[in-house]
């Protein structure tokens, strides 16, 4: 499920720090503490923004909604089944 934020008219997934530290209901020093404490992600779009998608992900993980759990990718399939293949 895609969740952007909505800003005026328009739908984005690129925020700025200050708007992903106002998403984690945070003052922009303790969203960077939080940041470099590994709670939330760096910076992974162009110009230094935040992605909607991975503080949504962060934050369900803090909050125990998520266990950090993910579908595992295209790659890592295929690797595993590489390996069970093997043996």
């Amino acid at each position: 499920m895609t969740r952007k934020v909505r800003t005026g008219t328009v739908e984005r997934r690129a925020l700025t720090r200050i708007e992903a530290a106002e998403m984690a209901a945070l003052s922009p020093a303790a969203f960077d503490k939080a940041r470099r404490d590994g709670l939330y992600p760096q910076p992974t779009l162009p110009g230094g923004r935040y992605d909607v998608e991975l503080m949504h992900l962060a934050m369900n993980r803090a909050s125990g909604l998520d266990e950090g759990r993910q579908s595992p990718s295209a790659l890592e399939t295929w690797r595993a089944d590489r390996r069970a293949r093997k043996t």
